[in-house]
């Protein structure tokens, strides 16, 4: 999957660098999901498992802002089985 065009939220800035989450894993989780979903409310939902040491699940909320993905939030978790 060729990377989207997309934006980050002023929130979805604040998760990222909260949970410590790099550019690089936002635009890899984008272009090669373990996971993609469409919501009801037109959310695009996708879900990379990532890490070196540890597995950990990335969900990345986004919505179509024009002709580009506007990220609304960022969530890193452990608990893959109940995420994926």
């Amino acid at each position: 999957m060729e990377k989207p065009d997309y934006f980050l939220s002023k929130h979805a800035k604040e998760r990222a660098q909260e949970r410590l989450i790099r550019k690089s894993d936002i635009e890899e989780a984008l272009c090669k999901p373990t996971k993609l979903l469409y919501n009801e409310k037109d959310k695009l939902i996708f879900k990379k498992i990532y890490g070196n040491i540890e597995n950990r699940l990335l969900i990345i909320v986004t919505e179509r802002s024009g002709q580009k993905l506007k990220i609304i939030t960022i969530i890193d978790t452990t608990n893959i089985k109940k995420y994926l």
